[in-house]
């Protein structure tokens, strides 16, 4: 059941996560929290701090998740402590903000709306889905991945084998999840490509020296 879930957002404090988590059962979601000591899943790339909390649910329910949580969080605007580091944030960084909720989290993201709105810089609804959208083409672009990884790929592929195959399924099989719940492959199709040779390579790498070594042995 575990590979029907997908990373819904990432948190850096279990409280937070188990605080959300509340919310999307009151709302007949189904989730799961997964932490370090969980397997690990590589897919969700868009937080700006190194979290290993993540709260994980099926990607038909991200919209109403989504709806679920800024419903909560909207609620308690009004009690957030005057101390609180984004009203330090200027007009720029706000806006970041409301434009990546994705990297933010709901709270942040519904209080930095209001911030702008008390100094005079309302965001019209209509803008917000604007922003929203550009940010999910944004996130749609493959990344280039590493020179000196495929490198090390095919170097290992051909000498070693296991590392080579370890590298080259992570290029050509690495997922990331998008705030939409959908999910796309992270390199682009030239790398994954180069990934595929890499695992072709290494196992042909392993066969060899398997036999190689199994044949030493008879003499």
């Amino acid at each position: 059941m575990a590979d029907s879930f997908l990373t819904f957002q990432k948190f850096s404090d279990l409280n937070l996560a188990k605080n959300a988590g509340r919310v999307l059962k009151q709302h007949d979601i189904q989730y799961e929290i997964e932490t370090s000591g969980n397997n690990f899943d590589p897919s969700f790339a868009f937080n700006s701090f190194d979290a290993e909390i993540r709260i994980k649910i099926k990607q038909e329910d991200f919209a109403n998740a989504r709806n679920a949580l800024e419903e909560f969080y909207s609620e308690t605007l009004e009690n957030v402590e005057s101390g609180y580091y984004l009203f330090d944030y200027s007009d720029t960084e706000l806006k970041d903000i409301v434009a990546k909720p994705d990297e933010w989290g709901y709270f942040d993201y519904l209080l930095a709306i209001k911030i702008l709105k008390d100094r005079g810089l309302e965001i019209k609804p209509d803008e917000i889905e604007k922003l929203k959208e550009n940010r999910l083409k944004s996130l749609y672009d493959p990344a280039a991945a590493s020179r000196m990884l495929i490198l090390i790929g095919y170097t290992a592929a051909i000498f070693g084998g296991i590392l080579g195959l370890v590298i080259g399924l992570v290029i050509f099989s690495n997922k990331k999840t998008l705030p939409n719940g959908q999910t796309i492959y992270i390199h682009t199709d030239k790398d994954r490509k180069n990934g595929k040779i890499i695992v072709v390579v290494s196992v042909i790498s392993i066969l060899f020296w398997l036999f190689t070594y199994s044949w030493l042995l008879k003499y």
